[in-house]
């Protein structure tokens, strides 16, 4: 319909995983590396659950590719490259290169990586160098390990898919309903939260007026 060749790509079976990092004249000088738990639908979309895995056999492989793609581009800024762990020969599979921020950012403040806060140094360098430090003087920022983000409400839209929605990959994608409703409790506790602060709670808030717009205008 759209008079454009669509792009089709093999399926891949396997666990999601996602290296972040911030580059300078193609050299990392911050990264963080996460395994998605969950996802906006079983089938794709942002993840919703995630874990930082860094200082794993895996983080280290996806740490090698990284640093050949960055280098090779000479690449300045942030980047989120994505992967999955391919159950047919256990290999990791490069399955897209983002050149901007990303949505399970709040995971990487959480871990000790503020990315938001070294792109602002590494701005002000450019414009400044005599009152900013250069980070590309120091080993590369790495992140805590075991961290866990949540993102409530897209993680709420997770169980509603899997519990109600009809789909031709169910068998394929989705989780047992009560495997799905006993995960999505179990993290009630032990995990941070990407909107919601007790700190400032009015984004928590607006997020559902959100919800709620967009579903009155659909």
């Amino acid at each position: 319909k759209t008079g454009k060749y669509p792009l089709a790509q093999t399926f891949i079976k396997g666990d999601e995983y996602g290296i972040e990092m911030l580059c300078q004249k193609g050299r990392i000088v911050a990264q963080v590396a996460h395994k998605r738990i969950r996802s906006l639908s079983p089938t794709g979309g942002a993840a919703v659950v995630k874990k930082t895995i860094c200082n794993t056999k895996i983080a280290y492989e996806m740490e090698s590719v990284a640093q050949k793609i960055a280098k090779e581009l000479s690449w300045e800024g942030v980047m989120m490259i994505e992967f999955k762990n391919d159950e047919k020969d256990n290999e990791l599979k490069l399955m897209e290169i983002n050149g901007r921020f990303w949505g399970s950012l709040p995971l990487a403040i959480f871990a000790g990586v503020d990315f938001p806060y070294l792109f602002f140094k590494q701005a002000c360098k450019k414009s400044d160098t005599h009152n900013t430090i250069d980070i590309t003087s120091v080993p590369i920022i790495k992140c805590q390990t075991n961290i866990i983000s949540r993102h409530f409400w897209g993680d709420c839209h997770n169980l509603l898919i899997v519990l109600f929605a009809k789909n031709k990959m169910r068998k394929i994608l989705f989780p047992k309903r009560v495997v799905a409703i006993f995960s999505f409790f179990a993290l009630f506790t032990g995990q941070k939260y990407d909107v919601f602060s007790l700190e400032d709670p009015k984004p928590f808030f607006m997020e559902i007026i959100d919800i709620i717009r967009k579903k009155l205008w659909k």
